[in-house]
């Protein structure tokens, strides 16, 4: 079965509004999606919210009202985020519920909670509460973050360096990357067998 690597981040409103049209191409072409959570370091690449100047403001705003106008259309809530995330705790509760065949209904309540400002998703006990909504038994959830969850993230790092991941959603099928929503049509079209 052919695969796509799906890079996402949950503190990335445009992963959120990427999801359902994910769904659709694994859906349309019988495809395996191999999830990769990715953290985006977002001081770095829109400034600390008490230090950001001007320019990095405009970003984050027009950013803010382009999310807004796509999820208002759809009819989905997206309230930006009070302060900075890491998000490192909900990706490792992604893989945790990978690892229990629970990714899709944990996936859609954390991006959910999180975009209606009820979810810390740095907060490992705020994640585990999300995993036993999930009906995954979170017992082993820390000791797995320390250990298996850690590793698969390192090992997450090094596959979008290798694969030239530098924000999300990016997808990657047979080594090329698409990132962004606007670049799906064209994966469709190669998964269809028309190169672009």
């Amino acid at each position: 079965m052919k695969s796509i690597k799906v890079y996402f981040d949950y503190k990335s409103p445009f992963s959120y509004l990427a999801m359902e049209e994910i769904f659709k191409i694994q859906a349309d072409f019988n495809i395996e999606l191999i999830w990769m959570p990715w953290i985006l370091n977002l001081s770095e690449t829109y400034g600390d919210i008490g230090n950001r100047n001007s320019k990095q403001w405009n970003k984050v705003k027009n950013l803010y009202q382009q999310v807004r106008r796509v999820a208002n259309k759809r009819g989905i809530i997206v309230k930006g985020p009070q302060k900075i995330y890491n998000g490192e705790a909900a990706a490792l509760g992604s893989l945790y519920a990978i690892k229990h065949n629970k990714f899709k209904t944990y996936n859609d309540k954390v991006f959910i909670k999180f975009f209606k400002r009820e979810l810390d998703i740095d907060s490992l006990d705020g994640i585990s509460k999300v995993l036993e909504q999930c009906e995954v038994n979170s017992n082993e959830f820390v000791s797995f973050c320390k250990t298996e969850g850690e590793s698969l993230l390192l090992e997450i790092r090094k596959s979008a360096s290798d694969d030239r991941v530098f924000g999300v959603p990016s997808l990657v099928y047979q080594q090329e990357l698409f990132w962004g929503s606007e670049s799906f049509p064209f994966l469709r079209d190669i998964l269809q067998g028309r190169r672009v």
